[in-house]
């Protein structure tokens, strides 16, 4: 094991440190241990191999010779050779990036290069004792090295750079990890594709709720390109306008899926038959009947549209334009829709109509809107952290506020006295309208992860609020007093969007592509909702499984078969009649949940 220092030799069976191996040098990258599992192998970034002992861990050898920090090591089943490789830059001078490897043969005590070129060089793995597999970028190298020649072929490439490689016991097919989370099953002889398993890629860009409080839609994004770095001119999530407009890289994004789900029992109630579209915003109209979609497509730009929840059919396009819409707000009489784009255009729509009721421009892009409970007011954050209070009625400006940090997210409390700002720091912004004061900072010990968006939501009564959006915990804020209720604890990645229902249930969705549901007053969770890669040669559209942490479960038809769980201990399959005992009709009957599943 790796230390930032050292290296650790433990028991695999007790973990007990056996020795601790004194390295003359910082910054072990890789380990490899032989065959017969006597002998140890590290590379670290002193250019550097040393071959240890083991189960004593002596230093048996140092080979020089590697002219960069090198990132990886194998040795020959055969025990004749190491093989390194390394990256860094070319000179002081010259910072161009390079990466080579070097071929050691233990008996001879002598070293080979093999240039690799300016691409990031990967991990290695040994086809035999003269033959090695190795990642040079996106690209999968054959070399070998016999009576002192050294020769290489590209066998395979990847749509992104690749960061794992593994070879089956026969040596017939090679597995390929990328960086775009995809895993590749290669023939190793042609390099041919035998076949591609998706990455988890999917997370979640949006959650509503539905106003009668009996259903809730979710909208998924590709989580690799959640996060582009914007430029000057425009807010991070425009970086889609830039992405979709590659061709090649536009045919690698999974269009978004939008789905309405039963808050009553859990089920899915429909898909939205959408284009092939990334979805960044979704919310009810307050009818609860129809849910409106913002996105961006290559084909048609940026979009707002209008759906029914019951069958998930097209009502009708409200908006379409070019510069990418950023965020919107329903009015709460839900005659209008306002949005806010990448160029700082707000336009107000009739819903009804379909017509621009007015528009406003400002400086900098539009990060957030939000209508306040009387529809009287518009809030409306720009990039820099400006918030801005417009009077629908008069069109002036109300009032203006500066956050303490750059902003994302924007909501009235229901009460109207509060306005909560998500923000791309820690924690959320709170102002009291009924003062002129400044905002108060709420924070979370646990709730930062850099570069994320924040998301905030009140709860129907106005007494809680949430953020997230920087971690993998939700914060939970008493808006009297801005003290921290608790943490809601139980996404495995980072939470990305949060609604209340009305009875003060919450809905979150996190970037590892679940979704789960809280009781708050309790800071229980309650349901988890996993939603399993879609498989068209199965005809599988909507294929999800929502279960208690007590081990009741709904789930879609198709994915029944699917379904096993851990109960005391023991793996139950997905056909036992124990585990149909454990389906329920309706999931969030009875008490919230005993015990973790």
């Amino acid at each position: 094991i790796t230390a930032p220092d050292h290296v650790v030799l433990r028991d695999a069976a007790t973990g007990k440190v056996l020795r601790t191996l004194d390295e003359p040098a910082k910054g072990v990258k890789s380990l490899a241990i032989s065959a017969d599992g006597k002998r140890l192998a590290t590379a670290a970034d002193d250019k550097k191999v040393r071959l240890w002992s083991l189960p004593g861990g002596t230093l048996q050898a140092t080979l020089t010779g590697a002219q960069l920090p090198l990132v990886s090591i194998a040795l020959s089943p055969d025990g004749r050779h190491v093989v390194a490789t390394g990256r860094g830059k070319r000179s002081l001078v010259d910072q161009t990036s390079v990466a080579a490897m070097w071929i050691w043969n233990l008996a001879e005590g002598t070293a080979q290069k093999v240039d690799l070129g300016g691409a990031v060089a990967g991990p290695i793995v040994f086809v035999d004792s003269e033959t090695v597999l190795t990642a040079v970028g996106r690209e999968l190298w054959e070399i070998t090295f016999q009576s002192g020649r050294v020769r290489h072929r590209s066998i395979a490439s990847m749509s992104d750079e690749i960061l794992a490689v593994a070879l089956s016991p026969d040596r017939t097919l090679l597995a390929c990890g990328g960086k775009d989370r995809t895993v590749d099953l290669l023939e190793r002889s042609t390099g041919k594709l035998v076949h591609r398993m998706p990455g988890f890629m999917t997370g979640f860009s949006a959650v509503a709720a539905s106003k009668d409080g009996k259903r809730f839609a979710t909208a998924t994004i590709e989580n690799r390109f959640v996060n582009i770095p914007a430029s000057k001119s425009e807010p991070a999530n425009s970086g889609w306008k830039q992405i979709l407009d590659d061709e090649a890289t536009a045919s690698r994004i999974a269009a978004s899926e939008v789905k309405v789900w039963s808050a009553e029992n859990g089920r899915l109630i429909t898909s939205l038959q959408l284009p092939a579209m990334q979805v960044d915003a979704i919310d009810f109209l307050p009818d609860s009947r129809q849910l409106a979609v913002a996105g961006w497509s290559r084909e048609a730009g940026a979009t707002i549209s209008l759906w029914e929840t019951d069958r998930g059919k097209p009502v009708r396009e409200l908006a379409r334009q070019t510069s990418v819409i950023t965020t919107f707000d329903i009015s709460p009489d839900g005659t209008a829709i306002a949005a806010g784009d990448a160029q700082g255009k707000l336009t107000v729509w009739n819903v009804a109509q379909s017509n621009t009721v007015s528009s406003h421009g400002f400086d900098n892009p539009i990060e957030a809107v939000a209508y306040s409970g009387d529809g009287n007011l518009l809030a409306v954050a720009l990039d820099a952290g400006h918030i801005r209070l417009l009077d629908l009625r008069s069109g002036e400006t109300r009032r203006e506020m500066k956050s303490q940090s750059p902003l994302h997210a924007l909501a009235f409390s229901p009460d109207g006295a509060l306005l909560a700002a998500g923000l791309r720091s820690q924690g959320l912004e709170l102002w009291d309208l009924r003062s002129k004061g400044d905002g108060r900072i709420l924070k979370a010990a646990g709730d930062y992860l850099d570069k994320m968006p924040g998301y905030v939501a009140f709860s129907a009564d106005s007494r809680l609020v949430v953020c997230g959006g920087h971690g993998k915990d939700i914060a939970v804020f008493d808006t009297s007093t801005g003290d921290l209720k608790g943490e809601l604890r139980g996404h495995e990645h980072p939470a990305t969007a949060a609604a209340f229902l009305a009875d003060g249930r919450l809905v979150s969705a996190g970037s590892e592509g679940a979704i789960k549901m809280w009781d708050v007053a309790r800071m229980q969770l309650l349901a988890t909702w996993c939603m399993v890669p879609a498989d068209p040669a199965r005809q599988w559209a909507d294929t999800w499984v929502a279960f208690r942490p007590s081990g009741e479960f709904i789930c879609s038809n198709n994915t029944q078969r699917l379904v096993g769980w851990i109960v005391g201990g023991e793996i139950v399959a997905g056909n036992a009649d124990n585990v149909h005992k454990r389906r329920v009709d309706r999931l969030f009957g009875g008490d919230a949940a005993a015990g973790a599943h």
